[in-house]
């Protein structure tokens, strides 16, 4: 039994050493056992409208290499490829799942390793465990839709990026410039988080850009002037295109029927804000622009109710404490959220954060935006790419409180008192 002690002593230093690879097998049995438990309670997995879109077009992406040359049709192509790819192979959807879940499972290695990399051990294996059994990751991945690759591929670019800063090795520099790309034409959401993602990426480097700007002003001037006319020109022929029309017919939509209708949601729901819209051009002969100056404070309103239910689904909204059960299990409900934005004020204010932490922040505050100014979906099925780094931020704020019980030498100094006086007593 020598040999059975030794492999498991082994493997204990192992895992010890390197807890993602227990991470990992956790990771694996936790979502496909949901995966294969799901199929066959029900079996099948479900599907949406979307899910028999996409499968449509990778049908005839391999029948006849068609892709629609329109928004959603270029905004989706990175998607419904990979769907062609694995119905031209395996012929049956169920691998499309399969695929996504496995991606998934496998997506806790870089998250694990970015928090790691820029905070702490303890943290990375907390978030990772909440990552790990968050039911709506989980759920979605069992799904034909874009959210399970998107979730991926966006921790797979914060995590080249930061180990790009990290190393300075090209290949993360080539890999997230991979990501970036493949998130664009994931799905449209891809692009403002790329947005935000540069933005971070200036800011953060705002003093050299500065300087080799202000070094350069007259290369840079010239340039930028020489290249208006080319933008603008770019601009109007993406506008003209079918492309253009389609993305001006989606905003229309958009201001008439989910603004207009006071929706927070896709569809109505018992917490729209219901008012009486003004819809007119007097501003510059524009719609979109006159149609947010005059309704500007209901909109307000709109973007409030959409960024407090965001957080808690309707039983945030559901505040009347008529019992002391009820306030407790909502003080419960809360505490996730108070331990995120305590993680992140640490990672704000604490004197060892580096900048490079503040990545983190870019997949919230894009998943924010996009919900706010767009529409949340009635399932809250937009607000999951921001899941995984509030889970980073949930386990800075409970690791702190753990620090405090585990290393704190005043608690452990009065454990060691109590125990000395104990020993007296007995004496006496």
């Amino acid at each position: 039994m020598n040999w059975l002690k030794n492999f498991s002593i082994n493997l204990y230093t192992k895992i010890k050493a390197n807890p993602v690879i227990l991470l990992l097998i956790i990771s694996l049995v936790a979502r496909f056992q949901y995966a294969i438990g799901l199929y066959i309670s029900t079996g099948s997995f479900s599907k949406t409208n979307d899910s028999y879109w996409y499968i449509e077009h990778a049908y005839e992406l391999i029948n006849s290499f068609k892709i629609d040359l329109d928004f959603n049709g270029i905004f989706y192509i990175s998607y419904y490829s990979v769907v062609a790819f694995l119905l031209m192979i395996f012929k049956t959807d169920l691998a499309v799942v399969i695929f996504q879940v496995l991606i998934g499972a496998l997506t806790v290695i870089p998250l694990y390793k970015t928090a790691v990399a820029l905070l702490n051990k303890r943290t990375a294996i907390i978030a990772s465990l909440i990552f790990i059994f968050s039911r709506e990751l989980k759920y979605w991945s069992t799904f034909i839709l874009t959210d399970s690759l998107f979730i991926s591929n966006l921790i797979f670019l914060i995590f080249s990026y930061t180990f790009y800063n990290i190393t300075k090795k090209k290949k993360y520099l080539y890999f997230t410039a991979a990501n970036i790309i493949y998130m664009i034409l994931l799905r449209p959401a891809g692009t403002i988080t790329v947005c935000f993602f540069f933005i971070y990426i200036i800011l953060k480097n705002i003093k050299p850009i500065l300087d080799f700007i202000i070094k350069k002003k007259v290369i840079f001037i010239i340039l930028t002037i020489g290249c208006i006319p080319y933008v603008l020109f770019a601009v109007y022929i993406v506008l003209k295109s079918s492309v253009g029309l389609s993305f001006y017919w989606n905003l229309k939509w958009l201001i008439f029927q989910n603004y207009g209708a006071g929706q927070i949601f896709d569809i109505p729901t018992v917490y729209d804000h219901k008012y009486a819209p003004i819809v007119n051009n007097q501003y510059y002969n524009n719609f979109v622009l006159s149609f947010f100056i005059n309704n500007f404070y209901h909109i307000a309103v709109v973007y409030v109710k959409r960024f407090i239910l965001l957080w808690g689904e309707g039983w945030i909204w559901s505040y009347r404490f008529t019992s002391i059960s009820h306030a407790l299990d909502y003080i419960r409900r809360c505490l996730p959220l108070v331990l995120a934005l305590f993680g992140m004020l640490r990672v704000i204010f604490k004197k060892k954060s580096s900048t490079l932490s503040l990545v983190l922040f870019v997949p919230i505050i894009s998943t924010v935006v996009f919900c706010v100014i767009f529409f949340l979906d009635s399932a809250w099925r937009y607000r999951l790419p921001s899941i995984p780094y509030m889970a980073i931020f949930t386990a800075f704020g409970l690791e702190y409180i753990l620090s405090l019980i585990i290393d704190n030498k005043f608690l452990s100094n009065k454990i060691k008192m109590i125990k000395v006086y104990g020993k007296t007593y007995i004496k006496m």
